[in-house]
This record gives C-alpha cells, structure tokens and sequence, in this order.
C-alpha cells in the first residue's frame, strides 16, 4: 500500500522527490531488508468498516494492515493512530 500511495502521489506530482524508489521499489524495499506486506481480504474489511470521516483510502489501508498484523508504522500522522494503529515517529 505504501507503493502504491507514493506512486499515485509522485506520477500526480504531489510528491517529486520520492521519483528514484518509486522506480525502483522492489531493488530498495530487498537491499534494505525489508519484507513485503500483501494486501488480503481481511485488511480490505477492516478498512472498510472505518468511519466516514477517515476518507482518504491509503490511511484506510495502511491503518487496517497495522491493526490486523499487530504492526507499528512510521507516521506522525494522527489520523492513523485513530484509526487504532500504533504509531512511532523518531
């Protein structure tokens, strides 16, 4: 999902900087060791019983991912945490 939100962002100019691992996300996600997290149909449902007052769709997913797999993201962002994932920003 985070590909996916930086892709839609960068090729709409939102996001410019971001251009290098966007062309190249899966070379960078292995040389630094992490692992791809798949979306599955458990993290669709979960994002989708969230209230209408969380729009926007990559916070919906991102959120349900974490709060299914008991998963900490990197975000300063507040609307995650309501959506009752755990948050860490250093």
């Amino acid at each position: 999902m985070s590909a996916c939100e930086m892709s839609y962002k960068h090729h709409r100019g939102r996001w410019p900087e971001v251009g290098p691992l966007v062309g190249a996300f899966d070379a960078v996600v292995a040389a630094e060791g992490f692992d791809l997290l798949p979306l599955s149909a458990m993290h669709a449902v979960r994002a989708g019983a969230y209230g209408p007052e969380h729009r926007d769709p990559f916070d919906r997913m991102l959120g349900a991912q974490a709060v299914v797999e008991g998963l900490t993201l990197l975000s300063k962002d507040r609307w995650l945490k309501e959506l009752g994932a755990g948050t860490m920003w250093e």
